[in-house]
This record gives C-alpha cells, sequence and structure tokens, in this order.
C-alpha cells in the first residue's frame, strides 16, 4: 500500500474517539510523514476535469491529503508492525492481555488461505500464518483478542489452533476474536467516499454497538446488551453485527469457526431440538424479519427467493459489463482522439501544465466530441447501476445468512448433547474470551 481511501481513516479516527483513555499504540499508512498518503474520489465538475479523467490510469479522479490521526503514530510497514507486536506481547504477563484491532486492506493467497495476508505500508505484507508465529513466539500468556476487518480475512480466525491448524488443537494461551468476512470473499469497506452514514462494514456495526449509538448519532435499532448487564461485551457487539448488518459480510466469531470444525459431515442429517432463544435462532429470525415473515420457517420460500436474486443479480452484472466495455472503448476513442492534435496531452494528466493558448481549443474540441457521444450517458449509468448491483449482493448475503445461523444454531444444539467435556471446556474457553470487554 501506498495510499490509503479516507473511509479507513474516518473507522480509525471514529474507533479512537471511543477508545480515548485506554492504553493504545496507532500504526497508520506513513505515520507521521507529512507525505499525502490518504485519498478520496471527486467528482469531475469542469471540462479540464473530464480531461483529465480521459487520461487517468484509472476512472477516477482523487483528491489527496495527508492523515490526520495525530502524532506518535507509528508506520505501518510489516516490519514496524512485527516488531511493535513482538515488544507488545513479550511485554504482557499471563493477568494481562492485547487487542489487536485491524483497519485496511488484505488479500487473497493462492498459495493456501493459511497465507491470505494484510496489505501493509510500502507494498509489504504479513500472512496470517506469519502472525500465528509471531505469537506462539512472543506471547507470554497473556489472553490475545484480535478484530480484523480486512478482505479475505476469515482465515485468521483459525488463529486460535496451533500453526493455524485445527488438527492440532486450540494453543495454550488464550486466543480469540472476529473476522469479517470468509477467507475466498472481499468484505464490504474501504471506500474512497467521505459520506459516513453509507458505510456498512464490519466496523461500523460493531463499533456502534459498543458506542450504544449510530456513528451518525441516531439511536441502534435494537440494545446490543443482550444480557442486560449493563455493559455490552464485544461478543454482544458481533451478536448485534450478525442480526442487523446488512452488508455482504459474513462475519465469524472464533467460536463460531470453532463449532464449524467441530460438526462432522452428517450434522446437517442428526435431528437437534434448537431452543428458540439460540443467539443464532435469534439471529436467523431477526434478520428474515427484516425481509419476510415465513422465511424463517420455510426453506423453500428462502431457496426460491435466493434464486430469483441470484438471477436479477446476474442480469444486473452482465448489462454493467456490457456498459463498462462501450464506456471503456468511446473513453479510449476520445481520449486517443484529442492525442492526435495534442501529443503532449498524457503527459497533462500527470502533472504537466496545459498550454494556456491551445488549452480553449482544446475545451472546445472536447465539448464537441462529449456532445456527439454516449461517454458522460454511459458513466453516468454505471455509477448508478454499481450501487445497485451492490445493494442486490447484500439483499442475496441476507437470505444466506439465515441458512448459516440456522445451521449455527444446530451445531450449537448437538454440541451441548454431543461433545466431549475436553471440547465443552475449549469453547467455553472461547466463549469467555470473546465475551470479554474492552
Amino acid at each position: 500500500m501506498t495510499q490509503s481511501q479516507i473511509s479507513i481513516e474516518k473507522n480509525s479516527a471514529w474507533i479512537l474517539s471511543y477508545l480515548k483513555g485506554y492504553p493504545v499504540q496507532i500504526l497508520y499508512t506513513d505515520g507521521n510523514d507529512p507525505a499525502s498518503d490518504v485519498f478520496q474520489v471527486i467528482e469531475p465538475q469542469s471540462t479540464l476535469d473530464r480531461l483529465n479523467l480521459l487520461f487517468a490510469d484509472r476512472d477516477e479522479l482523487h483528491r489527496y491529503t495527508n492523515s490526520c490521526l495525530g502524532n506518535g503514530v507509528e508506520p505501518s510497514t510489516a516490519a514496524s508492525a512485527k516488531g511493535r507486536l513482538a515488544q507488545l506481547l513479550s511485554g504482557q504477563g499471563p493477568d494481562r492481555g492485547l487487542t489487536l484491532i485491524y483497519q485496511g486492506h488484505g488479500d487473497f493467497s493462492p498459495q493456501g488461505t493459511n497465507n491470505n495476508y494484510l496489505r501493509l505500508w510500502g507494498e509489504t505484507r504479513l500472512p496470517a500464518l506469519e502472525l500465528s508465529r509471531i505469537l506462539a513466539d512472543n506471547n507470554r500468556g497473556s489472553r490475545f483478542r484480535f478484530l480484523f476487518t480486512q478482505c479475505f480475512s476469515g482465515s485468521f480466525a483459525r488463529l486460535i489452533y496451533r500453526e493455524m491448524d485445527p488438527k492440532q488443537g486450540l494453543t495454550v494461551d488464550t486466543r480469540c476474536g472476529f473476522v469479517s468476512q470468509l477467507e475466498f470473499l472481499p468484505s464490504e469497506g474501504c471506500t474512497p467516499s467521505v459520506n459516513e452514514a453509507g458505510y456498512r462494514d464490519y466496523s461500523t456495526y460493531f463499533f456502534e454497538a459498543m458506542n450504544g449509538v449510530r456513528r451518525t448519532g441516531e439511536p441502534l435499532p435494537e440494545a446490543p446488551d443482550f444480557n442486560r448487564d449493563g455493559r455490552v461485551s464485544l461478543r454482544e457487539a458481533h451478536l448485534y453485527t450478525l442480526r442487523n448488518a446488512h452488508s455482504v459480510d459474513y462475519s465469524t466469531a472464533t467460536s463460531e469457526d470453532y463449532l464449524h470444525r467441530w460438526a462432522k459431515w452428517y450434522s446437517r442429517w442428526l435431528p437437534a431440538r434448537v431452543d428458540k432463544e439460540n443467539d443464532y435462532y435469534r439471529a436467523a429470525a431477526k434478520i428474515a424479519g427484516g425481509i419476510s415473515g415465513g422465511l424463517l420457517e420455510s426453506p423453500a420460500e428462502r431457496h426460491a427467493l435466493l434464486a430469483r436474486k441470484r438471477a436479477e443479480f446476474h442480469q444486473m452484472e452482465q448489462a454493467l459489463t456490457a456498459s463498462q466495455a462501450e464506456y471503456r472503448k468511446q473513453r479510449s476513442e476520445l481520449a486517443q482522439s484529442l492525442k492526435n492534435q495534442w501529443p503532449w496531452l498524457p503527459g497533462h494528466a500527470k502533472g504537466t501544465d496545459a498550454r494556456e493558448t491551445e488549452f480553449k481549443a482544446i475545451q472546445a474540441q472536447l465539448d464537441r466530441q462529449l456532445t456527439g457521444s454516449r461517454f458522460l450517458e454511459l458513466r453516468t449509468a454505471i455509477h448508478r447501476d454499481l450501487p445497485r448491483k451492490t445493494d442486490l449482493e447484500r439483499e442475496i448475503a441476507q437470505i444466506v445468512k439465515i441458512d448459516r445461523m440456522l445451521e449455527l444454531a444446530r451445531f450449537r444444539a448437538l454440541f451441548d448433547r454431543l461433545a466431549s467435556d475436553t471440547e465443552k471446556a475449549e469453547y467455553q474457553r472461547l466463549l469467555a474470551c470473546e465475551d470479554s470487554f474492552l
């Protein structure tokens, strides 16, 4: 990474405002370097903007600023992150703990999902398996909690196992946490938009639950203190997110990962009486109630609705692909036409000053070409339809989440009946860690 979207900065600043008073170590972008390291997308307003748009590396115009998280911020390079983490871990005693909250990008590794990695500053990376080994080498028995919200974050849930291998069992030191998405899917968030009301990422829902109010000031749709003890634990914030996040994320707690790995292939056919007060059954009911009352009790209705939504999504995706191809073609043709008359123009988009004597002629030529093309019309349509496509993905995810929650409810019922004493003790250890407070 050499630039960061403004949404990551806004999330980080907002979370830090909640953590005020806690001892916090911040690693972010280039640290306190005054160079610009954060960008947001701006819409073209003038002919000059549209000219830049034609020759930009991407179909976007960016405004760059320096990060504003305050003094004492360290750079978020892999070397800095590994060094600081090792130092903090080795300084903790068995009666203390460390919580890692990651706000940033992640990526998928074709070498296996244990190597899915955090994309850090300066094009450096920290794979999940390497993080696991840092914990093993430096933890002195303290509790380690984590919140990973990046794309492909699901594999980080396996940090609870020795060498990230469930067959080797849980680590001796207590680890637990939450991940925003499955290990093979991108997550919500990481947008260059400044509209915080539109943020649907895991961090937004999670810390809204911790705060007790939406980040924009409105009340929450329900109280996240589900056990009514007057405080919101990390697990309660996660359960609130499962119930209320209208997003594409399939978020997972480490205790849920443990249940999935405990369940055998035949578990789906075993009889199980699910308590309707089960956390996951209640989550399924909450999600289903926001769509249609019959979805919870009718798998056939759920699957029929899912099929319709997926067909609608496929149709929209095809139309968008065709529009984007036509848009790229027209963009290339417009740019080439201008380059034929003013060969120096590509350099202009990289910062070369326009030649004043020629700019009016360029402006007039571009305006004539835009009038006779569908370039701006296509761009408007694409920017209108992309959010619609995302909304459809979110609607599909809600239906899938109902099945996922019902499956977890079944697994929990079977676990209570069939798990060994050792397995129950391990599961309770994870729950106790997740149900703790910041």
